[in-house]
């Protein structure tokens, strides 16, 4: 009778141990596979969001350049009087971000 019961237990040992064998080969696949997508996606978005940034940035670079010289309404005691200090506080936020 004790043959019996050790001869179960041994083929559910080799069972359970076939099963964890597949279940850990199945394990170190997917996270390689993922290690290489998820590298690529990254990458992707990276890419895009880093395109919408610098396309921000390029649209109030260009609306400084443009408005920069045009909206100062003239000079006062000896200095420019409008928004040209604006401009440049802003010209200096555009380079720290830039940089």
């Amino acid at each position: 009778m004790e043959s019996k019961a050790n001869d179960s237990v041994d083929f559910l040992e080799s069972t359970v141990l076939l099963e964890q064998l597949q279940y850990d080969e199945g394990f170190r696949d997917g996270y390689k596979d993922g290690l290489v997508f998820g590298k690529e996606d990254g990458r992707e978005v990276g890419f895009k969001h880093g395109f919408q940034v610098g396309e921000e940035l390029g649209f109030y670079r260009g609306f400084r350049d443009g408005y920069k010289d045009g909206l100062v309404f003239g000079k006062e005691d000896g200095r420019e009087v409008g928004f040209k200090h604006g401009f440049q506080v802003g010209e200096e936020l555009v380079f720290i971000v830039v940089v």
